[in-house]
């Protein structure tokens, strides 16, 4: 894995890049002056509320902020029975097998058509498990035109051992007739490869045994697939019921660089916080909101001291704060989820007190800011038509602007706890 910021190498799914890591790493809670409102946007803001109101202009803002969800994207699976399609489906998703909306797993085919799961926080990001061909309903021979591969954004293509004839034609065919659409192999139940040789030993493998045997794997399957012409390959080993292991986290991190610029964003923030490959990109993403939020807010304060208005300054901090907590994985159902995926138990102190941390620094800064709101007395610069507007319109811009930096650095190191406190209890 290598940094997204400064392209170094990361040694582990567990650790961070120096340049994520120190204390900078979100940024100045100073906001540049290029981020802060413009005479134009001032003059464009005063002529929205004449034309629109201001409830209207509001949430046309907030949807710009999360076009996110509005923006489609589709993912298909293929492979054969028992290969593990549907279980890494719900571990994409961040769902055990019988969770609500879980797709369907067994040792018997279960998947007699295309099947759409969608993921849980974006109904537009849709997983898509395809029946293998050459199964009963979809022969090889019809197989490109029933399941309509053009349609998606994605093919990932799933084996629990060597990828088979059907298996290499199909991915053939994909790169043949579909070559804008990225393809990845995925080789699931590593876990079960290792713990059959550690039987076969009888002893347990040690950590370079491990990376011996899966160098072994990986090579046969880029061997098999290149006697069949396939050689520029995405292949990844994991195991299809715990993203923590192996190599999910380089997997999810691989399709993020790959996606589309339009729908790298939805990508990034569609996906649980499972794995640490998936926090730089994260970060970077709320990084690029607050400037836009900022000034949404500040927006609320100018004209709540006109009207009286239902979306408020508080009510937008509140709501982009919530995010920050459930996008890096620290509010109480974002941690049960991880608790539930790893098997480990979500009473860890270090784990629950980062929780508490963001939880009182949060509601630190909405006190202050409820407080300064209702001792502060108006400029008397805010009088003057235009400028006057202006200057407003900056000042708390620069206040929201600070406490969402903040914050976001609160989430960050919350993140770390939680993320080193996992990692060490997978360990044991």
């Amino acid at each position: 894995m290598s940094c997204v910021d400064c392209g170094s190498s990361m040694s582990s799914s567990w650790n961070y890049c120096h340049c994520v890591s120190d204390g900078n790493a979100i940024g100045s809670e100073e906001i540049e002056d290029d981020e802060l409102f413009t005479e134009e946007e001032t003059h464009e803001f005063e002529s929205v509320l004449e034309k629109s109101g201001y409830a209207e202009h509001m949430n046309q803002l907030e949807n710009t902020i999360d076009n996110y969800t509005k923006i489609q994207i589709k993912v298909a699976v293929s492979g054969s029975t028992g290969s593990g399609k549907s279980s890494l489906i719900n571990t994409l998703r961040g769902l055990k097998a019988n969770d609500k909306g879980a797709a369907k797993t067994g040792l018997v085919e279960t998947t007699k058509e295309p099947t759409c799961y969608l993921f849980p926080n974006n109904q537009n990001f849709s997983l898509w498990d395809l029946p293998g061909v050459g199964s009963q309903n979809f022969p090889q021979d019809t197989y490109l035109d029933k399941v309509r591969f053009s349609d998606y954004d994605f093919i990932i293509l799933v084996s629990s051992s060597c990828f088979t004839t059907e298996d290499a034609w199909l991915a053939s065919e994909i790169i043949t007739r579909f070559p804008q659409i990225k393809l990845f192999f995925i080789r699931t139940k590593i876990d079960t490869d290792l713990t059959n040789k550690e039987a076969d030993l009888g002893r347990t493998l040690t950590y370079e045994e491990k990376v011996y045997e899966m160098k072994i794997i990986k090579d046969d399957i880029c061997k098999n697939l290149a006697i069949n012409g396939i050689t520029d390959q995405n292949i990844f080993l994991v195991n299809n019921h715990k993203a923590s292991e192996f190599e999910f986290g380089q997997f999810t991190e691989k399709i993020v660089i790959q996606v589309s610029s339009l729908k790298q964003n939805a990508f990034i923030l569609s996906l649980d916080i499972q794995t640490a490959e998936i926090v730089p990109f994260k970060i970077k993403l709320l990084q690029k909101r607050i400037a836009k939020v900022s000034k949404q807010a500040a927006k609320a304060v100018v004209n709540i001291r006109k009207i009286t208005t239902t979306i408020s300054e508080n009510d937008i901090l509140n709501k982009e704060i919530h995010m920050y907590m459930q996008q890096l994985g620290i509010n109480k159902q974002s941690v049960d989820k991880m608790a539930k995926m790893y098997d480990v138990s979500r009473s860890s102190n270090e784990v629950m007190k980062a929780i508490a941390f963001v939880t009182k620094r949060f509601e630190e800064k909405m006190k202050e800011l409820k407080d300064k709101r209702e001792t502060e007395k108006p400029s008397a610069w805010y009088s003057l038509p235009f400028i006057g507007r202006w200057m407003e319109l900056r000042k708390y811009q620069k206040e929201s602007y600070m406490i969402l930096r903040n914050m976001l650095n609160a989430c960050f190191e919350a993140n770390k706890i939680v993320f080193n406190t996992v990692g060490q209890l997978l360990r044991r």
